[in-house]
């Protein structure tokens, strides 16, 4: 039986298919906590993911997100919303083989990738759809990714020039593409040739994907109403 949300304090795994989706979502509130003057306005849209018109601002969201994590998010998900004991623990044992651990409701880890690889690999699909007039044009294209890498100052260096290089091979580029990974924020500003790390607190990160649960659980309830 597929989960059913039928009311606003819903606590179980949210559901496989919903009517906003919940990574979109959470993208849209960490750019606005990152760059509210610039991404305040955003609304989740199609194609991209999301839009500011009136800015001619459009966001395509993606992820690069190593298959351990990947793993470890799926168990969460049932461990989230198992009672019973024994099955919770015989889960909790399969996270930390994978390398994240619970403590107190909470899945830390595993530990991120040191390589950009799957970023850049998912970099040159949203430029080749970019590319492909499958999305709304807009004046300004933005691109979020939410990854799992671990990245030192020299990699964040390289990395500037790496995704320079990628878009070369493109007529329509991204001007800004924010990668999201645990604990921060890496702005690469492509238009203007710099990048920024900006620290996100576990607090920050839990409250913005709370919010973004919320959103998506009356969303739901409308949808139902």
């Amino acid at each position: 039986m597929g989960r059913i949300i039928d009311s606003p304090q819903y606590s179980g795994v949210l559901p496989t298919h919903t009517r906003i989706d919940f990574w979109e979502c959470y993208a849209q509130n960490v750019l606005a906590f990152i760059d509210n003057e610039v991404y305040g306005d955003l609304t989740i849209a199609d194609r991209p993911d999301l839009q500011d018109v009136t800015k001619s601002l459009g966001v395509e969201v993606t992820q690069a997100i190593s298959n351990a994590s990947q793993q470890a998010e799926a168990l969460y998900a049932l461990y989230s919303e198992e009672t019973d004991e024994k099955e919770k623990k015989r889960l909790k044992a399969r996270i930390e083989r994978i390398g994240a651990t619970v403590h107190k409701g909470f899945m830390f880890g595993p530990k991120g990738v040191d390589s950009f690889s799957l970023v850049n690999d998912a970099v040159i699909k949203k430029l080749e759809k970019l590319n492909s007039g499958s999305y709304r044009d807009f004046d300004h294209a933005h691109l979020f990714v939410r990854s799992d890498i671990y990245a030192d100052c020299n990699m964040l260096a390289e990395e500037l020039f790496t995704f320079l290089d990628i878009s070369e091979e493109y007529t329509k580029q991204y001007e800004r593409i924010v990668v999201s990974v645990p604990s921060f924020n890496y702005v690469f500003n492509l238009k203007e040739k710099d990048y920024e790390q900006l620290p996100f607190l576990p607090i920050d990160q839990r409250f913005i994907a709370e919010k973004a649960r919320q959103v998506v659980i009356d969303a739901e309830l409308d949808l139902r109403s």
